[in-house]
C-alpha cells in the first residue's frame, strides 16, 4: 500500500486534502527501481489551477510514455499547509509516488505568468532545494523553467539552472537522453550543463552575465515611488534589483539639491498629490506630476542639516516601532508554545458558549434605520470598534432608551469577544469590563463565553494567531464583491483547546504584554507629532 506524505492528523486539519494525495484516475505509476530518471513537472499554483493546465497534461503524457522516465506532479500547497510543512519541517513531495522532491532528478517549472514568481521560491524552499542555482550540488535535482515567461528569464534566472524556450516536444527527449549518458560517467554538475547549453532551446544562465541599462538598476538606499495606489516613497533595502513596471526611482542629478533633502521633502508632496488625484478604481501617478512638484531650495548646507535632524527624528520613530513589533512577536510566540507543550482538545465556538443564545449577530433590515440614530444615549458598536484588533472607540452611534427596549436581544456584554463579518471579515476584539450600555451592528458577530471553559482573551488570540483559524476563516468567507461570514461558519469553527488554567496563566500575560505596548504606543504617538512638526517646520524655513 502506499504510504502519503501527509498522516490523518495533517489530512483532516487542513482545507481540501484530496489536493495531496494523488492516486486520480489516469495518473501514472511506475516502479522507481525500474526507471533511470525521475522527472517532477510543477505547476507553481494550486492543484485547482495546476490541472487545468494543458501544456503539463501534454508533457505529463510524453514523459511517461518513456520507459526509462516516470513524471510526477507537483502544485503549491494552500497557506494552510504551507505552515504546517515549514512547522514540522515537511519537504514538498510529488503527488503520485508521494516522495520527496529534493530526491528527484528533474524539477520542471511552468512559469505561465509573473504573478507566480513567489510561489516559484515558495516550491524550492519548501522542497528544501537551494534558492540559487549556484548554491545546488550532486544531491539537488536541477530545476528547468519553461513556459511563456521564459522568453524574459532575466528577472528570476538565479534560481533555475536551465530554461527550456520553446515547445517542450521538441527537445525534451535530447536533454532526457544526455541526461542519462551523464548520469553514470561520474563527470560534474556543470559538465552536464555545458552539454545542455549545447541543446537548441535552452538557455544555461551561469554561462551567461547579464548586462542592463544603469537606469532600471536599484541599490539599496536607492528612493522608490509606487504609483499605483498610494503614492508611497520608500527607501530600497533589498540588495541589486531591476525596476519593474509603475514603480519609479528618484534621485537628485543637480548639484543644489541634497539627495537626503529630497528624500525628506518629497513624501508630503506626494501625499498632496495622491490627496487631489480623482479616480474610479484605482489613482495613478504620472511622471509628469512628479516633475511638477515645486521644491524648495535652500542652500546646499541647509538642505544637508534640515535631513540630518529628520533622519535622526525618524530613526528614533522606526526604533519605538520595532520595540512595538517584537512585543507582538513575543506574543505570538508565546501562545503558539501552548500547543507545542501542553496537550490539548479539539472544541467548536459553539462548545464554548455560556448558552444557545449567546452568539448573536446585530439587528438586520428595518429593525435599525440610519435614521433612528440620535446624539446621544445607547451606544451601538460597529466594525470600526474592533477594525484593528483591539476594541476602540470610534464614530459615535447611539439609539434612544425606548429603541433599546426593543433591541436589548443584542446587548454586548463585558468580556464578550466581538468578530467582523461583513468587509474586513475576522478582525476581533474584546469587549471591556467598563463598557456602558451598547448593542452590536449586523456587521459583527457577538460571542458570550463560557469562562469555565475558555478565556475570552484566549479566544482573542485564537482567533488571530491560530493557523487554524486563520484559514478556516478566510476559505469560508464568501462573497462576490464583499467578503462575507456567518454565525454558523463562527460557531462551527475548531478550537484547539489547552486546559482552563493554562488560558487564564495566557491571558495575563498578554495584559502584562498589552501594558507595555500600550505605553510604547504612546510614545510612538509623541514621536510621530515631533516628526510631523519639525518637517512643517524645516519645510517653512522655520527650523
Amino acid at each position: 500500500m502506499r504510504k502519503l506524505a501527509l498522516n490523518d492528523e495533517i489530512l483532516l486539519k487542513i482545507e481540501k486534502p484530496a489536493r495531496y494525495i494523488g492516486n486520480e484516475v489516469n495518473s501514472v505509476m511506475k516502479d522507481p527501481e525500474k526507471v533511470s530518471i525521475r522527472f517532477a513537472m510543477c505547476f507553481p499554483d494550486v492543484y485547482e489551477i495546476g490541472m487545468s493546465h494543458l501544456g503539463i497534461q501534454i508533457l505529463y503524457d510524453m514523459f511517461n510514455k518513456r520507459e526509462d522516465v516516470w513524471c510526477e506532479r507537483v502544485y503549491s500547497p494552500w497557506t494552510d499547509l504551507d505552515q504546517i510543512m515549514r512547522e514540522r519541517k515537511i519537504p514538498l513531495f510529488a503527488l503520485e509516488s508521494q516522495d520527496p522532491i529534493k530526491d528527484f532528478d528533474f524539477l520542471g517549472i511552468t512559469i505561465q505568468f509573473e504573478m507566480c514568481y513567489t510561489n516559484i521560491l515558495q516550491i524550492l524552499d519548501l522542497s528544501q532545494i537551494p534558492l540559487h542555482a549556484k548554491d545546488r550540488t550532486l544531491d539537488d535535482p536541477f530545476v528547468i523553467g519553461g513556459g511563456p515567461c521564459t522568453y524574459n528569464p532575466e528577472p528570476i534566472a538565479e534560481f533555475f539552472d536551465i530554461f527550456y524556450i520553446g515547445e517542450g516536444e521538441t527537445a525534451y527527449d535530447e536533454l532526457l537522453d544526455a541526461y542519462k549518458e551523464w548520469k553514470g560517467s561520474g563527470k560534474s554538475r556543470r559538465e552536464f550543463l555545458e552539454r545542455a547549453a549545447q541543446i537548441e532551446g535552452l538557455y544555461v544562465p551561469i554561462f551567461y552575465d547579464a548586462e542592463y541599462k544603469d537606469e532600471y538598476v536599484i541599490q539599496n538606499g536607492d528612493a522608490l515611488i509606487g504609483m499605483d495606489g498610494e503614492f508611497n516613497l520608500a527607501k530600497w533595502r533589498g540588495g541589486k534589483a531591476l525596476l519593474n513596471q509603475r514603480v519609479c526611482k528618484i534621485e537628485s542629478t543637480s548639484e543644489e539639491l541634497s539627495q537626503g533633502y529630497l528624500i525628506r521633502f518629497l513624501p508630503k508632496a506626494l501625499k498632496d498629490i495622491e490627496d487631489k488625484t480623482p479616480f474610479v478604481t484605482v489613482k495613478h501617478l504620472s511622471i509628469k506630476d512628479i516633475n511638477n512638484i515645486q521644491i524648495p531650495l535652500p542652500p546646499l548646507t541647509e538642505q544637508k542639516r534640515i535631513a540630518q535632524i529628520l533622519d535622526k527624528a525618524d530613526e528614533l520613530r522606526q526604533k519605538r516601532q520595532q520595540s512595538i513589533e517584537k512585543l507582538d512577536e513575543l506574543l505570538q510566540a508565546c501562545f503558539l508554545k501552548i500547543f507545542e507543550n501542553e496537550k490539548c482538545s479539539m472544541s467548536q465556538i459553539k462548545d464554548l458558549l455560556e448558552n444557545e443564545k449567546s452568539i448573536r449577530t446585530g439587528p438586520f433590515g428595518s429593525q435599525l434605520l440610519h435614521s433612528e440614530f440620535v446624539d446621544e444615549g445607547i451606544a451601538v458598536l460597529g466594525i470600526d470598534n474592533a477594525v484593528k484588533n483591539t476594541f476602540k472607540w470610534a464614530k459615535p452611534r447611539f439609539i434612544t432608551p425606548e429603541k433599546y427596549e426593543q433591541l436589548k436581544r443584542y446587548t454586548v456584554k463585558p468580556k464578550d469577544v466581538i468578530i467582523t463579518i461583513m468587509g474586513t471579515c475576522g478582525k476581533c476584539a474584546v469587549v471591556p469590563d467598563k463598557i456602558p450600555l451598547s448593542i452590536n451592528t449586523k456587521h459583527l458577530c457577538c460571542i458570550t463565553l463560557d469562562f469555565d471553559k475558555c478565556n475570552p482573551e484566549f479566544l482573542h488570540s485564537y482567533f488571530l494567531l491560530h493557523p487554524t483559524s486563520i484559514n478556516f476563516l478566510k476559505s469560508r468567507a464568501k462573497g462576490a464583491i464583499m467578503a462575507g461570514l456567518n454565525m454558523s461558519i463562527i460557531k462551527d469553527l475548531p478550537v484547539e483547546l489547552p486546559s482552563i488554567e493554562i488560558q487564564n496563566e495566557f491571558a495575563e500575560l498578554k495584559t502584562k504584554i498589552g501594558l507595555q505596548k500600550s505605553k510604547l504606543i504612546n510614545q510612538l504617538q509623541e514621536q510621530d507629532n515631533l516628526f510631523q512638526s519639525l518637517q512643517q517646520r524645516a519645510f517653512n524655513g522655520e527650523l
